[in-house]
């Protein structure tokens, strides 16, 4: 589960947790990849596969050669008197929400899906950030206690710093789904700004930990904070295989696609291999200062840690008390100020 979860309500860490299972996200799959042909005579399932390349709306029912939109679910016409379609990539109908309840319906799931994929991210990211600072300051210890120029205690400052990003990971991880579940009123502006201070203290610190963090590093694919944080896991990496098997998600999603196309032979849907889980990634890529650097950095740390320490703690306490944020049971539909963070 999300174990400390405080101060999202119990039911919503469960809503959030349960989001993640594989059959929620099997059901949401085929709600939003997937639709019968409109032509009521018809009706077969058909899967739409969109690549980055082609977002075209312009179906055609290969039982029927019924043409329709993707989008609106109503037949498609591009051009002559009887147009209902400005373009393929397009739908007025849609825009001018011209369009049934089981449309809506589809688009509030995949508002609502695509938030809860941002919030998931940052969330496991977060997750992923204490495991391997952990590491750092299991790695610093070791090479304190090597260190024949100064005292163990003369490195306290510099465990404290640790010991801070720790603490404020982990509260930073708890406000992704608090942001996930707030309403959309004048609060929730003042509460995603403060989240954007919140990151850019958090980098500070985090950039005087660890070496080489100011630019944007990229090793082996990693992202910024993959590099960064990651940089300890050669211990866990070694047993590992270079290619992990598929999840119990992607056998189902590939058990729909083998139904849908027994029924559609001639329904084109991604090979197992695009679909397959990629490679891991080695997270070897980024080291430690050196002990000297924090010696001579020393008041620079200790300042920016207490100013993390605070913040973190006075922005954790107006969201406790309600003053920041206002959580509800449920996703606000309205809530569009996430896709802003992108």
């Amino acid at each position: 589960g999300l174990g400390g979860h405080e101060p999202l309500p119990c039911a919503n860490a469960l809503d959030f947790e349960q989001r993640g299972n594989d059959d929620v996200q099997t059901r949401l799959w085929k709600e939003l990849n997937t639709a019968p042909c409109p032509n009521p005579e018809c009706g077969i399932y058909i899967e739409r596969y969109v690549t980055n390349e082609d977002h075209c709306l312009h179906m055609i029912c290969p039982n029927c050669k019924f043409h329709w939109c993707w989008a609106c679910r109503q037949r498609f016409k591009v051009g002559g008197t009887d147009a209902n379609h400005d373009n393929y990539y397009k739908c007025r109908n849609l825009q001018s929400g011209s369009v049934d309840e089981q449309v809506l319906k589809r688009e509030r799931i995949l508002r609502e899906s695509k938030m809860y994929q941002f919030y998931k991210r940052k969330y496991d990211e977060c997750e992923d950030d204490i495991v391997n600072l952990k590491l750092l300051r299991s790695q610093l210890k070791d090479a304190i206690r090597e260190s024949k120029e100064l005292k163990e205690k003369d490195y306290d400052f510099l465990l404290e710093a640790v010991e801070n990003l720790i603490i404020a990971t982990n509260r930073k991880k708890v406000l992704n789904p608090v942001a996930f579940y707030s309403a959309a009123d004048g609060k929730k502006k003042l509460f995603e700004f403060q989240l954007k201070l919140m990151e850019e203290r958090y980098d500070k610190l985090l950039d005087m930990i660890v070496s080489k963090t100011a630019g944007k590093i990229a090793k082996n694919g990693a992202s910024h904070r993959q590099a960064v944080l990651l940089a300890m896991q050669q211990q866990q990496q070694q047993a590992t295989s270079s290619r992990k098997p598929p999840s119990l998600f992607s056998k189902k999603i590939m058990a729909i696609k083998q139904y849908i196309k027994s029924k559609n032979p001639t329904s084109t849907a991604p090979t197992a291999a695009a679909t397959a889980t990629p490679p891991s990634i080695s997270t070897n890529t980024v080291a430690m200062r050196k002990l000297d650097y924090y010696i001579e950095n020393k008041k620079r740390i200790v300042e920016a840690a207490n100013s993390v320490r605070e913040f973190f703690e006075k922005l954790f306490q107006t969201v406790r008390d309600g003053n920041l944020v206002t959580i509800l049971e449920k996703p606000d539909p309205n809530n569009k100020t996430w896709s802003q963070l992108l």
